[in-house]
């Protein structure tokens, strides 16, 4: 029996979360002497996981408001409206990017 594609990728990316949680998590402990329990770790890698689920849904909605099917970094930025200091940098991180391609050549089609 072949299992569904959707629950397949759900799983793969439940798995790559809690792998940089736990990796992250244990990392952070060393350097304040603190010991992380799995537990510690799955709850955690749970919460990461819902909350980056409710930023996918507001991304695709703030798309969809717009009338695009593709996510851009208007999108991003107004997801971040609310923290200030995170909104400046997504700002600056976008600029960056817009002038990095402007300035590269551009390919000829043939």
């Amino acid at each position: 029996m072949a299992s569904d594609p959707s629950t397949n990728a759900d799983q793969q990316l439940r798995a790559a979360i809690w792998y940089t949680v736990d990796k992250i998590c244990h990392e952070e402990g060393e350097t304040l002497d603190l010991d992380v329990t799995p537990q510690f770790v799955a709850c955690l890698g749970d919460i990461v996981y819902k909350h980056l689920a409710h930023v996918a849904e507001d991304l695709a909605m703030f798309s969809k408001h717009g009338k695009r099917v593709q996510i851009n970094t208007d999108d991003v930025k107004l997801l971040a409206r609310k923290n200030p200091d995170l909104h400046s940098h997504l700002a600056g991180m976008a600029t960056q990017l817009t002038k990095a391609d402007s300035s590269a050549p551009k390919s000829k089609k043939k």
